[in-house]
């Protein structure tokens, strides 16, 4: 379990440190029984917190969003549907799991697709009337 928790955090890693993101992500303590505060690791820019016993982690995301700082921008991905609707009643945005791991997966994608050409990854309403302009500019200088 361990290692396929270092292998997860090291492959987010990878991808947190090109787009700029901070990371906190927060396990179950069982492993440290004997601390009141929650063990930390830091990875780059991923902080890897164990919840403090007798806290699970879901009591711990929902004390730690309770006493934030107002205004902070964050996002708690989860799939757990009572911690969902929990973090939810505080006001605080909710990504599923899938929809984190798809987003990463997109913007993966787009970073390779958009590598190399100097152009944007993705057309812009903007854009699309601007070309769209151009074009009919040209076909009626055709006719």
């Amino acid at each position: 379990m361990e290692e396929t928790r270092e292998e997860f955090v090291r492959r987010l890693e990878q991808k947190v440190q090109r787009w700029g993101w901070r990371v906190t992500l927060v396990f179950d303590g069982g492993a440290f029984p004997s601390s009141p505060f929650p063990f930390s690791k830091q990875h780059g820019r991923i902080r890897v917190l164990f919840s403090p016993p007798p806290l699970s982690a879901d009591d711990y995301i929902l004390e730690f969003l309770h006493y934030r700082r107002r205004g902070e921008s964050l996002v708690v991905v989860t799939s757990d549907k009572g911690l969902s609707q929990k973090v939810g009643a505080l006001g605080v945005p909710i990504a599923s799991i899938d929809c984190f791991l798809k987003r990463l997966s997109l913007r993966a994608r787009r970073e390779t697709l958009g590598r190399g050409r100097g152009k944007p990854d993705r057309e812009s309403p903007h854009h699309i009337d601007r070309l769209k302009k151009i074009f009919e500019d040209r076909l009626n200088r055709g006719s």
